[in-house]
C-alpha cells in the first residue's frame, strides 16, 4: 500500500467516527435532526470520495472515480451555499 491509501483509510476511519457520534447526537436528541442531517450528509460525501480514492489507488479500480468528482463538487456546493446565509 502507498502513502495515498494510507492517509485515505485514516481519513475514513475519522470520518467514520464523526458519523457515529453525528448519529448517537440524532437518537439522544431529536430535536436536532433538520441540523444532524445536514451534517450527516456532509460527513457521508468524504467518506464516499475517501473510500474511492482506496479502490482507486490500492486496488486499481476507477469504477467509482466518476462519481467521486461529482460528490466532491456538490460538498463545495453545499459548503458555499452554508457560508453564504
Amino acid at each position: 500500500m502507498n502513502a495515498i491509501v494510507l492517509l485515505n483509510l485514516a481519513s475514513l476511519f475519522i470520518y467514520i467516527i464523526a458519523v457515529l457520534k453525528i448519529v448517537f447526537v440524532l437518537i439522544r436528541r431529536p430535536s436536532f435532526r433538520g441540523e444532524g442531517t445536514f451534517l450527516l450528509i456532509l460527513a457521508l460525501i468524504p467518506c464516499y470520495v475517501n473510500v474511492s480514492n482506496v479502490f482507486e489507488h490500492g486496488l486499481a479500480i476507477d469504477y467509482f472515480d466518476e462519481y467521486e468528482g461529482f460528490f466532491k463538487e456538490a460538498d463545495s456546493t453545499i459548503k458555499c451555499n452554508k457560508m453564504r446565509g
